[in-house]
C-alpha cells in the first residue's frame, strides 16, 4: 500500500514539474526534453489528447467563420513529424503536401504550407494554413489580390487537408 502511495506522490510530482517546464520553457522544448510528444501525453494526459485541450482550452483545429483561414495547434503539427523550415525572418513553416481545388471542370494543384505564429489571445502557438497553385494562392504577400483563392477552393484544400491528418476528431 505504501509503495502505491508513494508512486502516485512521485506521478503527481513529476507532472508538476513537467507543466512548469512548459509554462517556463515552453510547450516545444517541454516536449524535447521528454523525449517527443507521445512521451508528453502519456506522462501528463495518459495519452489522451483531446483530455490536454480540454485542461489547457486551446485550441487543436479551427476553420475560421468566414472559411478563409485553417488554423492547427502547434501539438498537431509536431505529432505528425513534419519536418520544420525556417524561412526569412525566422518564420517556421511545414510542408503539409500537394493537394488539389477544381474549378469550372479543371483541377489545379495546390502545395500546401503551415505558417507558425505565436496567437496574441492566450499565447498558445499556432499554424496558419499558407499556400500557392501558380499564380494563385492564399497568405502570402507576394500573391496578387487578384490571385487569392477565395471560401469555395480554400473549402476544398481544407477539407483534403482534414482527411490526409486525420483532423475531423479535433473539430
Amino acid at each position: 500500500m505504501r509503495e502505491l502511495i508513494r508512486k502516485i506522490l512521485n506521478e503527481s510530482k513529476i507532472k508538476d514539474q513537467l507543466k512548469q517546464s512548459i509554462e517556463d520553457n515552453g510547450l516545444s522544448d517541454t516536449i524535447q526534453y521528454v523525449g517527443g510528444v507521445d512521451n508528453l501525453l502519456k506522462l501528463l494526459y495518459d495519452s489522451d489528447i483531446i483530455k490536454f485541450y480540454e485542461e489547457t482550452g486551446f485550441t487543436p483545429v479551427k476553420i475560421t467563420e468566414n472559411g478563409m483561414n485553417m488554423y492547427i495547434d502547434d501539438l498537431i503539427i509536431q505529432s505528425l513529424g513534419l519536418p520544420i523550415n525556417t524561412r526569412i525572418r525566422n518564420q517556421e513553416e511545414v510542408l503539409l503536401g500537394d493537394f488539389t481545388w477544381g474549378s469550372r471542370g479543371t483541377n489545379y494543384k495546390f502545395t500546401a504550407r503551415a505558417s507558425s505564429f505565436i496567437s496574441q489571445k492566450n499565447g498558445q502557438k499556432l499554424w496558419r494554413v499558407v499556400g500557392a497553385s501558380g499564380d494563385y494562392g492564399f497568405g502570402y504577400s507576394f500573391i496578387p489580390t487578384r490571385n487569392i483563392l477565395g471560401k469555395r477552393a480554400r473549402k476544398q484544400i481544407f477539407d483534403q487537408i482534414i482527411d490526409k491528418y486525420n483532423l475531423q476528431q479535433y473539430l
